[in-house]
C-alpha cells in the first residue's frame, strides 16, 4: 500500500502573488486516483454529492467514482450517451441530459434529504423522486475513475448533509469556510495543489493518491462556467488602521487596493507614510537591557543611527521621544539632531554634566531643562514643541513628569522647521547609551499622551484600533525588536504593507496594490507631455512596494479628457515593471476611454454605487453593464461593483435627499430586523440609507458568472461589519463568486490538520491508558467541543470514526496494534496521540 507521507504541510512563499489556477483530475482509461476507506458516509441518508465531469470519449460503464461491489457499491457512471446511473447497494438512479456528453464539462449535483432527492445539471433541476438510496456500509477504497473512464474530474465535494438550494450549491465556484454547511463538508478535492505529490482533501480527511503515469493534473482553460475570477477589495492606510478589519476579509480578496497615492501638479507620484529606515554604525541590537527588550546599543564616539531625510518635513507641531539609559554622559552627544546648520533645524542633545543639562536647539535658538535626566538609569525622554508663554516653548517630559526648557532672554519663539527636505535626521550621535521606544511625531504629544507612550506605542492590528489622526501625525517609530534589522521603522508604509501581507501567510493567489487618487486640476495637467513622463516614472518608483496599480482619478467628461487619460495609461503600463498589474478605475457615468488605450490595462474596476440611491438598485447595475460593453470594454477585463458604504441619507418619510454623507453598514445598518433581500435601511439618526444588500450582493456576484465578467470589486474593507456576521456582505459576495486565496501544500499527512485548524496546545488533551485494551478515554478542556475521533492504522488506513463521541471510546474491536488517534473539535481545532491497543 502506498501511505502518504507524516508532515504537517509546507508552504512556497515565493508562489504567494501567483494568480491561482483551477486545475482538475485528468484520468487515462488505464488511470485512477484511490482515497482508500472513506468509512463516515456508509448508511448516510442525508447526503450531498458534486462534481464537474468531462469524458473525452462516453464509454458505457466508466465510473466517475466508486466503492465497493455488489450489495456494497456506491457509484456514479456513465451509461448510454448523455447518462449518468448512480448506484447505492441495489438501487439505481438513471439521471439524462443532454448538457452530459463527451468533450464537454457538466456539473452534477445529487442531494438526498432522507430519501428526497434532486439531481441538477449545471444548477437545473433533471430530475426529483423519492427513494432511499442510502450509501451502503462498506470497507472498501473510495476510486475516482476505473473500469476505462477517460476525462477530467474538478471540484468533487461529499456533504454530509442535504444541501440547500439556490444560493450554497455552488455549482460553478469554490467553497470557502464560511459555507453554512463547512462543517459537515466531508471530503472537499479540488485538484489545485499542483505541488504536491498526492491529491489535498480540502477537508484534510482523506487525501489521495494517483495511479502513476495514467493520472494528473492539468489546467483548466476550456469551462467557461467554472473560473477564478477577480475579487478586489478597497482601503486606505488610514481605514485599514482605525477599522479593525478582521483577518478573514483579507482572504476574500485576490485583490488588494490601497488607494494612497497622492500626485502633485509637477507629476510626482508618491506614498504616504514614508520609510525611514535606521543604518547604524558602532551600534547594533540587544535582546535584553535591565528589564528592556530589544534594544539599541550605542557605543559612545562615532555611534548613531541615520534614518534618512524624510522626518520632519516640514512641520510647526512636532514631538520626540525615547526610552533612554546613558552609560556615560558625554557633552554635546545628540540624542536626536535634524539640522541643516546650526541656525536651522532641531536638536536634542546632553550639556553640561554637572547640571545634567538637557539642551533643545531649533533654528538656533536654544532651550535648556537642567536636573532631570540621569546616569545609569532607565528615563523617559519626552520632548514636544509647544508655546503658553514667551518663556516656555519647549514642553519635556522625564519619565511622565511634565515641566519646560526655556530661554527668557530670547523674545519671539520660533519653532517652526522649514527648508529640512534633503537634510539628513540622526539618533543617537556619539551617545554611550542604550534607547528603547523611539517615536518621532509631526504633532504636539500632550502631557498625558507622553505618560502613555512609557507603556505602549499604538501599533495598528485587528485587535488594536489606532485612530486615523494618530497615523497621519506619527512621523517614524523604532521598537529595536527585530535583530536582522534593528533599524527597521514600523510607522512606514512598506511596515503597514507588510503587516497587510502577513495577513495572507501561507497562502498564494493575492495582490496588494496602490491606488493613485485624483487631485484639483488633474485635467489640465494630464495634457502637459513633461507631467505625464514625470509621473509615469515615479508611479513605476512607487509601484516597488506593490504588485501593481489603479488609477482612479474622478471625473472625466469630454473626448479630450479622456484622450489624454489614455496618454497617461500608455505611458505608466510602458514605465511600470513587467511583473506589475495595472487596473484604471471608471465609474458609471464616467467610462468614456478611447478603445486604442484599452490593451494597456490589465482589467477595469467599474464603481457602480454611492452617493445617489439610484446606483444602488439593480436596473442601474444591468444598465451599467450594457453602457460599458457598448462603449467597447471586453467582458473578461469588466469588474463590476458592490458597496459596504451606503448612499446619502433619504428622509424616510418624503425620501428627499439630504446633505448627509454615506456612513458604513458596520453602523449597525444589518441589525434590528435586517433581512437578506432588503437594499435598504434606517441609521441610528433615523435617516433611510441605500445600499447593496446581501441578496443583492449575491445577484451582482451571480451576474458576473452569467455574463463571463472579470470579476466583483467593493469598496470598502472598513465598512462591512465582521465577517463572522450573519450578514456581512464580503461573506456573501464569496457564496457566488470566491477569491480562491489558496494554501499552498506540497506535502499531506494520512491525518493532518485541516487547513483552517489549529493545533491544540500540547498537554491540553490527554489520552488514556496507554496502552489500551477495550475502552480510550479522552480528556479535554471545557473549550473543546469534541465532534469526531478517528484510528488510522500503523499504514495510514482509517479504521475507525467516532462521530459525536463521548468521552469514553469503545475499542474491543480493535486489532491489537500501534494506532493514530485524531480528535477534532465544532471549531476546527485538532489533535492527534500516538495510541497502542493490546
Amino acid at each position: 500500500m502506498v501511505r502518504i507521507l507524516m508532515s504537517l504541510f509546507f508552504l512556497m512563499p515565493a508562489l504567494a502573488f501567483a494568480q491561482v489556477n483551477n486545475y482538475a483530475l485528468k484520468l487515462q482509461a488505464e488511470g485512477t486516483a484511490n482515497f482508500y476507506g472513506i468509512p463516515e458516509i456508509n448508511e448516510q441518508s442525508s447526503y450531498t454529492l458534486q462534481f464537474w465531469v468531462n469524458p473525452s470519449e462516453w464509454t458505457s460503464g466508466a465510473s466517475v467514482f466508486s466503492r465497493g461491489a455488489d450489495s456494497e457499491k456506491f457509484a456514479a457512471e456513465l451509461g448510454t450517451l448523455n447518462e449518468i446511473v448512480f448506484t447505492a447497494g441495489n438501487q439505481q438512479l438513471n439521471v439524462s441530459s443532454n448538457s452530459l456528453d463527451a468533450n464537454q464539462w457538466s456539473q452534477v449535483t445529487l442531494v438526498n434529504n432522507a430519501g428526497n432527492i434532486d439531481i441538477y445539471i449545471n444548477n437545473e433541476l433533471v430530475t426529483s423522486l423519492v427513494n432511499d438510496f442510502v450509501i451502503p456500509q462498506s470497507n472498501s477504497d473510495f476510486v475516482l475513475g476505473n473500469n476505462g473512464f477517460s476525462g477530467r474530474i474538478d471540484e468533487f465535494r461529499i456533504w454530509t448533509v442535504a444541501v440547500e438550494n439556490p444560493f450554497f450549491h455552488l455549482w460553478r465556484n469554490t467553497v470557502n469556510k464560511h459555507h453554512p454547511n463547512w462543517g459537515q463538508l466531508l471530503v472537499y478535492y479540488k485538484f489545485d495543489q499542483n505541488q504536491c505529490d498526492n491529491i489535498v482533501d480540502y477537508k484534510f480527511h482523506h487525501h489521495g493518491v494517483f495511479s502513476g503515469i495514467y493520472t494528473e493534473r492539468e489546467e483548466v482553460t476550456d469551462n467557461p462556467d467554472f473560473k477564478y475570477r477577480k475579487s478586489v477589495a478597497y482601503s486606505n492606510f488610514s481605514r485599514w488602521a482605525d477599522r479593525q478589519i478582521d483577518a478573514d476579509k483579507y482572504l476574500l480578496a485576490n485583490d488588494l487596493i490601497l488607494l494612497d497615492i497622492s500626485v502633485t501638479p509637477d507629476g510626482t507620484a508618491s506614498l504616504p507614510h514614508p520609510y525611514s529606515q535606521g543604518t547604524v554604525n558602532k551600534a547594533g541590537y540587544m535582546d535584553e537591557y535591565l528589564g528592556h527588550t530589544g534594544v539599541l546599543s550605542l557605543n559612545g564616539a562615532g555611534a548613531g543611527m541615520e534614518i534618512g531625510t524624510e522626518v520632519l518635513n516640514p512641520s510647526d507641531r512636532y514631538s520626540f521621544s525615547t526610552w533612554i539609559y546613558l552609560e556615560e554622559w558625554t557633552e554635546g552627544a545628540f540624542i536626536f539632531r535634524k539640522e541643516k546648520s546650526i541656525d536651522q533645524g532641531f536638536s536634542i542633545r546632553l550639556g553640561d554634566v554637572e547640571r545634567n543639562t538637557i539642551i533643545i536647539r531649533v533654528n538656533g535658538v536654544e532651550y535648556i531643562r537642567p536636573f532631570n535626566m540621569k546616569l545609569k538609569e532607565w528615563i523617559h525622554l519626552g520632548i514636544a514643541a509647544y508655546s503658553t508663554t514667551n518663556y516656555q516653548v519647549f514642553q519635556t517630559s522625564f519619565n511622565g513628569e511634565t515641566t519646560y526648557a526655556v530661554n527668557p532672554d530670547v523674545d519671539v519663539h520660533d519653532y517652526q522647521l522649514t527648508g529640512l527636505e534633503n537634510t539628513t535626521a540622526y539618533i543617537g550621535e556619539n551617545l554611550n547609551a542604550k534607547l528603547d521606544e523611539t517615536v518621532i511625531w509631526k504633532d504636539f504629544r500632550s502631557s498625558a499622551q507622553m505618560a502613555a507612550a512609557m507603556i505602549h506605542t499604538p501599533m495598528p492590528s485587528t485587535t488594536e484600533k489606532v485612530e486615523a489622526v494618530t497615523l497621519r501625525t506619527t512621523d517614524a517609530y523604532y521598537s529595536y525588536d527585530d535583530p536582522a534589522n534593528v533599524g527597521h521603522d514600523l510607522y512606514s508604509n512598506l511596515h503597514f504593507i507588510d503587516l497587510m501581507r502577513q495577513h495572507y501567510e501561507g497562502h498564494r493567489g493575492f495582490m496588494i496594490r496602490g491606488a493613485v487618487h485624483s487631485f484639483d486640476g488633474w485635467e489640465s495637467r494630464f495634457a502637459d507631455p513633461a507631467f505625464r513622463t514625470q509621473f509615469a516614472s515615479t508611479l513605476a518608483d512607487v509601484s516597488q512596494v506593490f504588485d501593481g496599480v489603479d488609477l482612479d482619478f474622478e471625473w472625466c467628461y469630454s473626448g479630450t479628457c479622456w484622450d489624454n487619460y489614455g496618454k497617461v495609461i500608455q505611458e505608466v503600463e510602458a514605465a511600470l515593471p513587467a511583473d506589475k498589474i495595472l487596473t484604471v478605475t471608471p465609474h458609471y457615468v464616467s467610462y468614456s476611454l478611447p478603445l486604442q488605450y484599452m490593451e494597456h490595462v490589465d482589467y477595469f474596476p467599474f464603481q457602480i454605487y454611492g452617493p445617489s440611491k439610484t446606483v444602488f438598485q439593480w436596473d442601474t447595475y444591468v444598465d451599467g453593464y450594457n453602457r460599458f460593453v457598448n462603449h467597447g470594454y471586453p467582458t473578461e477585463k469588466i469588474v463590476l461593483s458592490y458597496a459596504t458604504t451606503t448612499s446619502v441619507a433619504y428622509d424616510v418619510n418624503t425620501d428627499e435627499r439630504l446633505s448627509v454623507p454615506p456612513i458604513g453598514v458596520r453602523n449597525d445598518l444589518l441589525e434590528n430586523g435586517y433581512t437578506p433581500e432588503m437594499n435598504s435601511a434606517i441609521d441610528g439618526n433615523g435617516y433611510r440609507r441605500y445600499i447593496t444588500g446581501y441578496n443583492q450582493v449575491i445577484d451582482r456576484c451571480e451576474f458576473i458568472q452569467d455574463y463571463d465578467l472579470g470579476g466583483i470589486m467593493y469598496w470598502d474593507m472598513g465598512n462591512d461589519v465582521k465577517t463572522s456576521h450573519p450578514f456581512s456582505l464580503v461573506k456573501a459576495a464569496s457564496y457566488a463568486l470566491n477569491s480562491n486565496v489558496d494554501t499552498l501544500v506540497t506535502q499531506v499527512d494520512v491525518f493532518p490538520t485541516s487547513i483552517n485548524n489549529t493545533p491544540v496546545p500540547t498537554g491540553s488533551v490527554k489520552v488514556f491508558p496507554n496502552p489500551a485494551k477495550d475502552t480510550v478515554h479522552i480528556s479535554i478542556p471545557s473549550s473543546f467541543s469534541l465532534s469526531t475521533v478517528r484510528f488510522f492504522n500503523s499504514e495510514g488506513r482509517l479504521v475507525k470514526v467516532f462521530n459525536q463521541p463521548l468521552n469514553e471510546l469503545n475499542v474491543r474491536d480493535l486489532t491489537p496494534g500501534i494506532y493514530y488517534l485524531q480528535a477534532d473539535s465544532e471549531k476546527g481545532e485538532s489533535y492527534t496521540s500516538k495510541v497502542i491497543i493490546h
